[in-house]
């Protein structure tokens, strides 16, 4: 509220988790922050809050210029519905394939979570990680999380770098599950038909 960053009314509704000298962990209407010695992360549940949350972090960044920062992420994640048990099955043993290891070792084995990390290029190079694994919200579904990072160069204000980071890369981050998503489901249906 001081720094303007908040509406008065959101400001006064917070939720103090906890407030420690290491740590302080805000809960607000629709979205947490929690501040460590190294480390803010803010996030919420609401996906049609990512506009609100991107202007709450560049607002931060653009109010403390002169914080050293050594790197910065976008993170999403999405659960999803895959339509039946056998699709779900389908999606693990695509990803993982079963043959010619698995089997082998175990009787039913079944894919817990795949990773992958690929290098990211441009004016805010960095790597994009992408996890697929069984989600824990949704019946038979799946949750597909996926990362932006991005290293600021050490020199000059790495706040300024990052901010301009979240400027520039926060759309293709947010779109990247949903298009790992698309990916993995487009596979689905050209196997099923």
């Amino acid at each position: 509220m001081r720094q303007e960053l908040l509406l008065e009314a959101e400001a006064d509704k917070a939720e103090v988790q906890v407030i420690t000298p290491q740590m302080s962990d805000l809960k607000f209407l629709d979205f947490g922050l929690q501040v460590l010695q190294n480390r803010l992360t803010i996030k919420t549940v609401d996906v049609s809050k990512g506009p609100k949350i991107n202007d709450l972090v560049v607002g931060i960044l653009t109010k403390l210029p002169h914080t050293p920062i050594t790197a910065a992420g976008i993170n999403h994640g999405l659960h999803l519905e895959t339509g039946s048990e056998e699709n779900w099955h389908r999606i693990g043993n695509w990803l993982v394939p079963r043959k010619p290891v698995w089997l082998g070792l175990y009787e039913k084995p079944g894919m817990t979570s795949v990773s992958i990390v690929a290098p990211r290029g441009g004016q805010f190079a960095g790597n994009t990680s992408v996890t697929v694994q069984p989600s824990l919200q949704v019946p038979h579904g799946v949750y597909v999380t996926s990362n932006f990072d991005y290293r600021p160069p050490q020199q000059g204000e790495t706040a300024s770098a990052v901010r301009e980071f979240i400027r520039s890369e926060w759309k293709s981050a947010i779109k990247e599950a949903t298009r790992v998503a698309e990916q993995i489901f487009q596979k689905l249906v050209w196997e099923q038909a």
